[in-house]
């Protein structure tokens, strides 16, 4: 059996930004708020819903 003998160095730099863009952009989503205006219209209902998590997901924390 014939051995071979590496020597590997890796520069984690631009993972290690990919994984600081990923965090800022989900900080970034998670303080999203949406801004609605409606105007020169009666009766209208709106509904937001801002989740951390999917409805599945919560409805699975309520059963337990």
């Amino acid at each position: 059996m014939s051995e071979i003998k590496t020597k590997i160095t890796v520069d984690t730099q631009e993972l290690e930004d990919a994984t600081d863009l990923v965090e800022e952009v989900r900080e970034r989503l998670n303080s999203v708020v949406p801004n609605i205006t409606i105007r020169n219209n009666q009766n209208v209902y709106v509904t937001v819903n801002n989740f951390n998590e999917t409805e599945s997901q919560w409805a699975e924390s309520k059963e337990e």
